[in-house]
């Protein structure tokens, strides 16, 4: 709010020093309330032995409150993509679908340890005042405008009619987003407009656009804004597709510890805790472990963590297209719910049940990605890792999606080149890894 520009680069600062270096999956930040290292994600989750405080809701509900504000100094899609981030998971998810006059039913934090639970209510806290707020407000931020009035930004993809009496414009949104990946606009004015349509970073491919049923060729590249400046007619329609694939995003401080999402929707396995619910340090107590060396707590945090976190493996079902929705079966009459290896993948902003206790979840998993396959073709060879924890698998696949089964082979022969050159592949294993691409390509669909 104030001109002094030293102002808004302390806001623009702190903002980068929490996206994406303090941010979990689901949007939030912090641990009990408060910011803590720079880049450390999985470690952060048992930091703390005993704390199991995690992603204060005020907090996102601060973050998105700044990233508006940002936004209107520098429209950078960077801040959109943030806010759909911690609005569509975390704020979601943050109130129980239970009717009450006694309490707000809104989440004080949203724990990200394995098997954890929300709880709800928070009378005369802050997260119960700004937690009400919160759902009051999904009206915010759909649209904003350029000050000289000549382009319109679309951030949120969220049924709202947007009346803009000033320009003579009014535009109304339908979309069942983020149930499927589609969005569409009828227009009512007649002058020229630029509308910049954002392209959510989770766009793999197959992003369109078409007006009056023409699809449109345009520049698409995700996480930025495509734009359409044109001379609008009343009652034209704008149709978006954004075929909603799945994806495994690492946490920046350990390559196996990531979080499965579907589109925009970050997905939990429903399941409890695979480890005791306190643990102390060299067989202590949990009381006791307060009194151990910060070397001891850390040690029995990784252990911790280790023994909590779900595995999965997700290359053996990846399709060319980089999507393993081969593994994951729909759940019938739910959306957004799948099964996959005897696990239940559910939305993080699903509400818990309106009586009885609160379902526990898991938000990150173990990756598990011991040998290097294609399909269902094995090579036999230890899918090895870099020094920066990435995996053979991990490089081959950055280069998705592949258009044809070729050059996913052509990838493979690349990187498995690098690996022998760098003495990370006997000339045995290279030999091996690129026979069994050969073998395995042909076989994944698109």
């Amino acid at each position: 709010q104030n001109s002094e520009p030293t102002y808004h680069t302390a806001a623009k600062n702190f903002w980068d020093m929490i996206v994406p270096h303090r941010t979990y999956a689901h949007g939030g930040l912090g641990v009990g309330e408060i910011l803590r290292k720079r880049d450390v994600i999985a470690g952060s989750l048992w930091s703390e032995p005993n704390n199991r405080d995690h992603a204060e809701t005020c907090c996102v509900y601060n973050m998105l409150k700044l990233t508006r504000n940002l936004f209107f100094h520098e429209p950078d899609a960077k801040y959109m993509n943030y806010y759909e981030q911690g609005l569509f998971n975390q704020i979601l998810g943050s109130r129980r679908d239970n009717d009450s006059v006694t309490s707000p039913e809104v989440t004080y934090f949203e724990p990200v340890r394995p098997g954890e639970r929300r709880s709800y209510g928070n009378i005369g806290t802050c997260c119960g005042g700004s937690g009400m707020e919160n759902h009051t407000k999904y009206q915010d931020s759909i649209y904003f405008r350029s000050a000289d009035k000549s382009t319109l930004y679309v951030n949120l993809y969220i049924p709202s009619v947007l009346e803009w009496h000033d320009a003579g414009f009014t535009i109304e949104q339908t979309t069942r987003y983020p149930m499927e990946g589609a969005s569409s606009f009828t227009v009512r004015g007649d002058s020229r407009l630029a509308l910049a349509l954002r392209v959510p970073a989770w766009v793999r491919n197959g992003y369109t656009v078409s007006i009056n049923g023409v699809a449109q060729k345009l520049a698409i590249t995700p996480g930025q804004y495509v734009m359409i400046d044109r001379k609008w007619k009343r009652g034209d329609r704008v149709d978006m597709q954004m075929p909603m694939t799945f994806r495994a995003e690492r946490t920046i401080d350990n390559a196996s510890v990531q979080a499965l999402y579907y589109g925009p929707t970050l997905l939990t396995v429903q399941a409890a805790s695979t480890r005791p619910q306190t643990f102390g340090a060299a067989g202590q107590s949990a009381a006791a472990a307060t009194n151990v060396s910060p070397e001891v707590q850390a040690a029995a945090a990784k252990a911790a963590l280790d023994t909590g976190l779900l595995s999965v493996s997700l290359y053996k079902h990846f399709a060319l297209n980089g999507d393993f929705a081969g593994m994951m079966e729909q759940v019938a009459n739910k959306p957004l719910h799948f099964t996959a290896n005897g696990l239940t993948f559910a939305p993080m902003f699903v509400a818990d049940p309106q009586s009885g206790p609160t379902q526990p979840y898991h938000m990150y998993v173990r990756r598990r990605e011991p040998s290097i396959v294609f399909g269902a073709v094995d090579s036999g060879v230890e899918n090895g890792a870099r020094d920066d924890g990435a995996t053979f698998m991990d490089a081959v696949w950055s280069a998705a999606p592949f258009a044809r089964a070729s050059a996913l082979v052509a990838q493979a022969e690349r990187v498995a080149g690098e690996w022998q050159k760098a003495g990370r592949f006997t000339a045995a294993q290279q030999a091996a890894v690129v026979q069994a691409a050969r073998r395995g390509a042909p076989t994944l669909r698109g």
